[in-house]
């Protein structure tokens, strides 16, 4: 069995000369419950390094919400001034044993992501390598989930690096100023761990929702496609407002085809009205061909004054199709993406199986 390596490993202090120690923490409760009545709570960890270095770290938790915010100080008790790296680490194993099944899809993260200078970057955990950059947040994904660190204090750093033990890490680093004899410093960020659902992430107001992949269209982004969220966005909060009203997410995804339908059905029938005519002016076009077989651009041209007597455009027939695609696409790329459509009943097929929230390990 592969041991229990995807979480945070706590925070840790790294010092010149000695290395990188997990801080051992003495916690103010045995537990914490949250519920109608106590939507909200906070547990503290207080710890001490060797050197005399108080390290107080407090959790807040909401009630049915996947953020956890964390605030840490650190407080120099000793008689001479200190430096010190403070570190954040979430880890994974690598690679995970091809015979350790998922307990549900997306279960584990298969890459490292980050927000960094606007953009948004992606490493398979196996091409990850030791890197340090200023930026946003930096997590773990799956196509569906995402475990994210989100810095919330000016200077820390965004980490990644390459265990030796087949791990790999990603989270923040800080180097506070040296701490004079009784000095303070307090760094502030928080984790998100749950689900890629669009306004969750947005709500945040740190651009996690740029961690669910649309794509572009009819190219990837990087060469120039249209950014799919102009579309998949949209369509994607017609069917949760459906799904709403209705209760089951087959009935919301029939009212969004059928919307769809509807607001392209003078394009549609102005196409087939297109291809009608084409067909019916079929005979004359071969009759042409026939009279000038020898003559090709004599041809095309009797051909396009054939087309503007009876004010046909040979165009008619396909554009207003194509104009469709990037919509059709979109509800393809929408429900690709879309992690509230995980393990919903459609229709009347049954009830649901009960959803696994989270993306803990094996």
């Amino acid at each position: 069995m592969v041991p229990r390596q995807f979480g945070p490993r706590g925070l840790m202090l790294n010092r010149s000369g000695v290395g990188r120690q997990a801080v051992v923490f003495e916690m103010d409760a045995n537990a914490l419950v949250l519920g109608p009545g106590h939507p909200s709570g906070e547990l503290t960890l207080v710890g001490q390094d060797q050197f005399g270095l108080l390290i107080r770290e407090t959790l807040r938790f909401e009630s049915g919400d996947y953020k956890v915010e964390i605030t840490f100080k650190l407080e120099n008790r000793h008689a001479v001034p200190q430096t010190a790296e403070v570190v954040l680490p979430w880890a994974t194993v690598r690679e995970w044993p091809k015979e350790q099944g998922e307990l549900f899809q997306g279960q584990r993260p298969s890459r490292a992501i980050s927000l960094s200078g606007g953009q948004v970057h992606r490493v398979e955990l196996s091409a990850v390598t030791d890197s340090l950059a200023d930026g946003q947040w930096i997590g773990l994904e799956s196509e569906w989930y995402l475990a994210a660190i989100v810095s919330q204090t000016p200077g820390l750093k965004l980490f990644t690096a390459k265990g030796e033990d087949g791990t790999v890490e990603v989270g923040l680093k800080a180097v506070p100023p040296t701490l004079a004899p009784g000095q303070v410093w307090e760094g502030r960020a928080f984790y998100y761990v749950g689900p890629k659902e669009y306004d969750r992430l947005k709500a945040l107001g740190v651009g996690l929702e740029a961690a669910i992949f649309f794509g572009g269209f009819p190219v990837p982004r990087n060469y120039g496609g249209l950014p799919m969220e102009w579309f998949c966005v949209p369509v994607l909060w017609l069917m949760n407002f459906f799904y709403r009203y209705s209760g089951n997410y087959g009935l919301a995804i029939i009212l969004l085809t059928l919307i769809a339908k509807i607001l392209f059905y003078p394009l549609t029938l102005k196409s087939m009205a297109s291809m009608k005519a084409m067909q019916t002016l079929q005979p004359q076009v071969n009759a042409l061909r026939a009279k000038y077989k020898n003559d090709s651009q004599r041809v095309q041209r009797e051909t396009m004054e054939l087309y503007r007597k009876y004010r046909v455009n040979p165009m008619g027939g396909c554009l207003p199709m194509v104009i469709q695609v990037p919509i059709f696409y979109a509800l393809y790329v929408t429900l690709s993406v879309a992690v509230e459509l995980q393990n919903s009943a459609l229709l009347c097929l049954g009830k649901a199986p009960k959803w696994v929230p989270g993306i803990g390990g094996a």
